[in-house]
């Protein structure tokens, strides 16, 4: 560049930019600007990258759709954090003349293990009342309630892939029993991580726990609704560490409220950050999270510093771990065909 950058990162909820010694090369060559909050509008998140040679989106929380795009034109390279692409229209950026980075996958197993590790928080806190149980400690009273166990129960994981096998494998050593669903699930491939193959009606009725992991695409937005909680037992636990889209909002709230459901675990929401009157905070059957799952302390600087370095490659001529055409069409086929 001719003249001194200026660097964009969007919703970085913990403001680990701010204070990360990664982030200092790119403070040499030029400004770096950092939002912490989510902006209110497209015009709002357009204001920010205003003048913007390269942004840097934190997880995937803005979406990047065609119209955005076309209005951001002079962004030279988006540096997502993290290897997710979904929430960036890849053919418009291609048609605007903004290049696409991501961060190689080879850290990403510390953000499936910590997610791995927040479903099982969430678990373990619904079975064993945790929340209850400390807030009746901190009240200065005693035992008011008998958890529940898990061993020889049902561990259903809806998208069992690779943070879902991992939640599978602390499963089978809880000695429950572990079914899972995907289309492409066989039964070769779930014996392969120890499981059992079963069709969604099958998992939803004699799951015990309920553990969704399946993307949140087109196809999948509402995927679990009314006749899919009307399945489920109503001594049953369900925990979303995906993506909250995937289920019909206003069907979850009618199996908390009635007890179709015995409670839920949340780690992602419908929309986030989650309003604040919003009702799911007040059900006394509901655990939360601040989607926080694969954002451990470790999570975090492995998705910065590729980001950095994605950034420093483009400005000196060799740009590395860019989109493709691959990605556009795989995205492509993706939202199309998932669960078709």
């Amino acid at each position: 560049l001719s003249r001194r950058m200026r660097v964009v990162v969007l919703e970085d909820y913990l403001n680990y930019a701010a204070t990360s010694a990664c982030i200092e090369p790119l403070k040499k060559l030029g400004a770096v600007v950092c939002y912490t909050e989510p902006a209110k509008s497209e015009d709002e998140n357009v204001a920010r990258m205003a003048g913007a040679d390269f942004v840097i989106p934190v997880r995937n929380r803005v979406s990047f759709t065609d119209q955005l795009l076309s209005r951001i034109r002079h962004v030279k390279l988006i540096s997502q954090t993290g290897p997710w692409l979904s929430h960036i229209d890849l053919a418009a950026a291609k048609k605007y003349g903004i290049t696409v980075s991501r961060c190689p996958d080879d850290g990403d197993e510390v953000v499936k293990t910590g997610t791995a590790e927040q479903t099982w928080n969430l678990i373990l806190a619904l079975m064993r009342d945790t929340e209850l149980n400390q807030k009746t400690m901190r009240e200065g009273g005693w035992q008011v309630k008998a958890g529940r166990g898990l061993a020889g129960k049902t561990l259903g994981i809806l998208g069992p892939g690779k943070i879902g096998s991992r939640v599978a494998r602390v499963g089978l050593a809880f000695d429950m029993r572990v079914i899972g669903w995907s289309r492409s699930l066989t039964q070769e491939s779930a014996r392969a991580i120890g499981i059992e193959a079963a069709s969604l009606n099958e998992l939803l009725s004699q799951s015990d726990v309920i553990s969704i992991h399946i993307p949140l695409t087109d196809t999948t937005r509402g995927f679990i609704g009314a006749r899919e909680f009307n399945l489920m037992k109503p001594t049953a636990v369900v925990v979303i560490t995906s993506r909250g889209g995937v289920l019909e909002e206003s069907a979850l709230l009618e199996a908390l409220r009635s007890g179709k459901i015995a409670g839920a675990g949340f780690d992602v929401y419908p929309k986030e950050p989650l309003p604040k009157d919003h009702p799911l905070r007040s059900l006394p059957n509901v655990v939360m999270q601040p989607h926080m799952g694969g954002y451990t302390e470790e999570g975090y600087g492995w998705k910065f510093i590729p980001a950095v370095e994605n950034i420093i490659a483009f400005i000196e001529g060799r740009p590395q771990n860019l989109a493709t055409d691959k990605d556009i069409e795989r995205q492509r086929q993706r939202q199309m065909t998932y669960l078709t």
